[in-house]
């Protein structure tokens, strides 16, 4: 039984071969040397291609690491408009937050997801985006960093600038 991968790949070699001898070339070593130089062109292009993708990589981090729309990748944004949680940074309710997370973190032993976080914060709501909004407003004042190779978080620069609870008078 022949399989549909098998079967291209005789239909290929059949008709390059065909080609080749439609043009003049039937010796079987000339065929070769022909097949030889096509798969080194060949070779080169994946090469400038495989470099490419790496400059390409690169310009993505540059969009990353400067908070860039086109970096969040297509396809994954919902069709609401994404709106800032900290509208009031005053608002006990994000104060919370906030301080939830800072204490996650300076608890941890190193570095952590988002996912960690949301998961140690216990958050019970479908939509974990406002956790995801506090660490990234969190990471824009410099109290969180983001390593930008994996994306975990851990103290920023502003760390002492943390926001902390509000004691009961």
């Amino acid at each position: 039984m022949v399989t549909k991968d098998k079967q291209m790949n005789e239909d290929f070699v059949e008709t390059f071969i065909s080609e080749c001898i439609d043009n003049g070339i039937t010796n079987m070593g000339d065929i070769c040397n022909l097949a030889l130089e096509k798969r080194n062109e060949l070779d080169k292009k994946i090469e400038e291609i495989q470099a490419l993708k790496i400059q390409r990589e690169k310009l993505q981090d540059v969009l990353r690491s400067l908070n860039h729309d086109e970096s969040k990748g297509r396809g994954r944004r919902s069709k609401q408009p994404i709106v800032n949680i900290i509208d009031d940074e005053n608002d006990p309710t994000y104060t919370n937050l906030l301080c939830d997370i800072c204490d996650i973190i300076d608890k941890s032993h190193g570095p952590m997801t988002p996912r960690e976080v949301i998961t140690q914060i216990g958050y019970s709501n479908d939509d974990p985006s406002p956790v995801y909004m506090a660490i990234k407003w969190l990471a824009s004042r410099g109290i969180l960093s983001r390593n930008s190779f994996d994306r975990t978080i851990e103290r920023g620069e502003n760390w002492g600038d943390r926001p902390h609870q509000q004691q009961a008078v």
